[in-house]
């Protein structure tokens, strides 16, 4: 994937820049606070809709990579301070609408609880009332329900019907968790005015496939302002 993102570099400096609408924190937040409350009636796919509308998107940097939650995750494990787990249950706070956020947040209480059950000390800090500050439970739903809106979008078989993607995270977790194929090569290609990625995977009987994805215009602008130097 890392070989996908400079091919979206060198792709993207040709595109047009994106106007962007006035951020939506505060309409973003009041769903992503409703979900954390009601899970089961959460707008899931608004949000994710929403979410390349907030400064917390565009603060993010590369909006391709969980690697901002992996430095939150290593920063709570490394000082096992209450201010770096709340620092850690902001950012999942403000990134809520990031698949690839969630997944990583998993990750890490499963990480923690199978060693507590070997015996071992787990990395996570504890103050006394156990991993509160992770919900496995709405951590692995969130992350299935906004991959499910990301599957909604299209199938991926045609330009005309490419899954339409606003971070690469969504990219990577269809490929390797939900089709569960292995890339092979990746390019990028021009429709209109619109920017497509095609990744071609090997499947279980040995063909080679593309998938088409589209790149949301605010996710393309982004990468633009982050890796291409004025």
């Amino acid at each position: 994937m890392r070989a996908l993102m400079s091919a979206f570099i060198l792709g993207l400096v040709l595109c047009a820049p994106v106007v962007y609408a006035a951020d939506k924190d505060t309409e973003y937040l009041a769903l992503v606070d409703a979900a954390i409350a009601a899970p089961e009636t959460a707008k899931w796919c608004k949000i994710r809709d929403l979410y390349p509308d907030t400064s917390f998107y565009r603060a993010l940097g590369n909006p391709g990579q969980s690697q901002k939650a992996e430095e939150a995750g290593k920063r709570m494990i490394l000082d096992k301070s209450k201010e770096s787990v709340e620092k850690f249950k902001r950012f999942m706070h403000e990134h809520f609408g990031n698949q690839g956020a969630h997944r990583y947040a998993a990750y890490l209480y499963k990480w923690n609880r199978e060693l507590l059950k070997e015996g071992m000390d787990g990395p996570l800090p504890d103050f006394g009332k156990g991993i509160d500050y992770i919900d496995n439970k709405l951590e692995k739903k969130a992350a299935k329900a906004l991959l499910d809106c990301v599957v909604a979008t299209g199938d991926g078989r045609t330009p005309a019907t490419a899954f339409k993607i606003i971070t690469t995270d969504e990219q990577r977790i269809l490929i390797e968790q939900y089709f569960r194929v292995d890339m092979t090569e990746a390019r990028l290609a021009r429709e209109g005015d619109r920017v497509n990625s095609i990744i071609k995977v090997q499947i279980p009987d040995g063909a080679a496939v593309d998938i088409h994805f589209m790149l949301d215009d605010r996710m393309v602008q982004r990468l633009k302002e982050t890796s291409v130097n004025p």
